[in-house]
């Protein structure tokens, strides 16, 4: 499935010289468009120089492999049919074709190019190669003669997907009811507590962008957090927050003036909880502590076996032998609190004096407090559980996908909730990323009491919600501003500010980047649609070292970037020069992903930034 900066091409250049777009695209009908169906569908009987532009020995090869790769999202090919749906003129040059390929019964929606060939239409060879490398198969180099045509083609599917999907947030993770009517939403990846408004803009709350601890006594989006992975929130009752900056092992408290300040270090800090007086309380892992006033922790529950700091009888209620290691921590209405454990994964219900009831074995990923005195659980499947007392409700509100109006219902995974909140009218929201339950998009959605739910809109622009230049810490060398592109190619175009030709030192940096890029979860830098303001100089080694790219992938090629299917779109969206000063690295697939990525560098004070991929 096609991915990142490619989904969004919309320009358009001919398959020889730089053509101006129609101001006005025109359908295609009649005979015209009877030939365009008949050469698309010849894409899955017997392609040839009659119905494809520049079809040669090496494509049919290549198609001939990737049609028995069954390595997408559907398998094959060769065997199928395809329906052409639309075909639209937008120059003398080229027309975009939507059009469905149909394998054993399963669909995959695209938008391909087609081209006029000695005075008759032809499939454009670049839309052959997005078959192929949809099926992990790198395409080989172009005939002589043939140009990539721009648009590019891309999945409709993930068209739609991209279109859908909130901007601005990239791992939404832990969710919070924030100050005045807003939402917190902790996305990891960014390392920044967002905050949403129901008129549907997204702002940051806390966190340059920047991994890392400072800003301490100073205004709260200018200091840096490390939340790692499962951060939790707060909401107290005077409107203060806290955030379990578990990267940096400490509790930190964000004032109703925007005030960030560190209550205190508390190793292996991985929830945070406010009852209804105020009382703070946390899970660290191997103990549950209430704060004082002044930060001092006093252990409430814990297991002596797995800790040797457990007080005598602060296992109450705990089974003898039973694993207890506190991750999550919600309060309920009556002053006790669910609390759950990740190792075993189970639940308990803790009173204010550190008593277990053991309510039995659960996997979730996130709870909150409910208006109502009950405690919500974003359950690890697709659905939400709710504590009330000691009786647990699994699926208490189902996420199905049809049940959530305006999230994608293609055939990519399901909603698997990651955060939750909820609202005081009893609302419940839950948002969820890309790859987690295997999902295509991320999601932030609302649903009511009766189990239905939608799409919550996010009107801000990504680049509004990202990490500024004039942010503190903010490298402001290696990302400078970006400049506007010609056309709708690419969303902007690298800064000419810093880049360098590429050394033989440099060329291998890149190749080492490439060579764990992952291409699998590319969608989290694609999405941020800024080129190579895109993220922080680190975020290939923070992917590298989790289990989500346990492997490398195969450098099929690398050279300079003039010479690649997608010069064409690049030099047209940001100019011949970008082009020649860049090299590209196209990676083949890796025993986790299949996708064939094809990415584009240029050096900038000695880094290698990737600035454009097509998947």
């Amino acid at each position: 499935m096609r991915q990142g900066l490619v989904a969004l091409v919309a320009a358009l250049v001919s398959t020889g010289p730089l053509a101006p777009a129609a101001r006005v695209p025109t359908t295609i009908a009649g005979p015209a468009f009877a030939q365009i169906a008949a050469d698309f569908q010849s894409l899955v009987k017997a392609p040839s120089a009659a119905t494809v532009q520049g079809f040669d020995p090496a494509l049919a090869q290549a198609l001939k492999v990737s049609s028995s790769q069954e390595r997408s999202e559907c398998p094959g090919l060769l065997g199928g049919s395809v329906r052409v749906f639309s075909a639209r003129r937008l120059s003398s040059n080229v027309a975009t074709v939507d059009f469905g390929l149909t394998v054993d019964g399963c669909t995959s929606r695209f938008v391909g190019t087609a081209v006029p060939v000695n005075g008759t239409w032809r499939v454009s060879w670049v839309t052959v190669c997005m078959l192929v490398e949809d099926q992990g198969t790198v395409c080989p180099p172009a005939p002589h003669g043939v140009i990539a045509t721009v648009p590019l083609p891309y999945s409709l599917n993930a068209r739609r997907q991209l279109a859908s999907e909130p901007p601005g947030l990239v791992r939404p993770e832990d969710m919070g009811d924030g100050p005045h009517g807003s939402l917190l939403i902790t996305d990891v990846d960014r390392d920044q507590i967002l905050q949403w408004w129901p008129d549907g803009r997204l702002g940051v709350f806390a966190g340059t962008g920047q991994p890392g601890f400072s800003g301490d006594g100073g205004p709260a989006r200018q200091a840096r957090l490390d939340p790692a992975y499962e951060p939790t929130v707060a909401l107290a009752p005077n409107g203060s927050v806290y955030i379990a900056d578990s990267g940096n092992n400490r509790l930190r408290i964000v004032s109703p003036n925007g005030t960030i300040s560190t209550v205190g270090r508390y190793p292996g800090i991985s929830g945070v909880a406010v009852s209804a007086s105020g009382v703070v309380y946390i899970a660290t892992g191997s103990a549950v502590e209430r704060l004082s006033r002044t930060g001092k922790a006093t252990v409430i529950a814990c297991a002596s076996f797995r800790s040797s700091s457990c007080p005598p009888g602060h296992s109450q209620g705990l089974p003898k032998g039973t694993g207890f290691s506190p991750s999550l921590i919600a309060p309920e209405g009556d002053g006790a609190f669910v609390v759950w454990s990740d190792g075993p994964r189970d639940l308990f219900r803790m009173t204010p004096s550190g008593e277990l009831t053991d309510l039995g074995p659960d996997y979730i990923d996130a709870m909150a407090p409910a208006p109502d005195g009950s405690v919500l659980l974003a359950e690890h499947g697709t659905a939400v559980g709710r504590v009330v007392g000691t009786h647990v409700e699994h699926s208490y509100i189902s996420l199905d996908k049809a049940n959530l109006a305006g999230y994608a219902t293609g055939v990519c995974g399901s909603f698997q909730p990651d955060g939750i909140a909820a609202g005081r009218n009893g609302t419940v929201y839950v948002d969820t990323f890309i790859g987690n339950g295997w999902t295509c998009d991320n999601g932030l959605v609302q649903v009511g009491a009766n189990g239905k739910g939608h799409e919550l809109r996010i009107t801000t622009p990504v680049l509004a919600s990202l990490p500024s230049a004039t942010n503190t810490g903010f490298p402001s060398n290696i990302y400078p501003l970006p400049r506007p592109a010609s056309g709708h190619d690419l969303p902007a175009c690298p800064s000419r500010q810093g880049i360098e030709p590429f050394t033989a030192v440099v060329a291998k940096k890149a190749l080492a980047v490439a060579s764990r890029f992952n291409a699998f979860v590319s969608s989290f830098y694609g999405d941020l649609r800024s080129t190579d303001r895109a993220w922080w100089p680190n975020v290939f080694s923070d992917w590298v070292s989790n289990y989500y790219d346990n492997d490398t992938h195969t450098i099929v090629s690398s050279g300079p970037a003039s010479k690649d299917l997608f010069a064409a779109a690049v030099a047209h969206a940001c100019g011949e020069q970008l082009v020649e000063d860049s090299m590209v690295v196209v990676v083949g697939p890796s025993a986790y992903s299949s996708q064939v990525s094809h990415l584009y560098f240029l050096d900038r004070d000695g880094q290698p930034l990737i600035y454009f991929q097509d998947q």
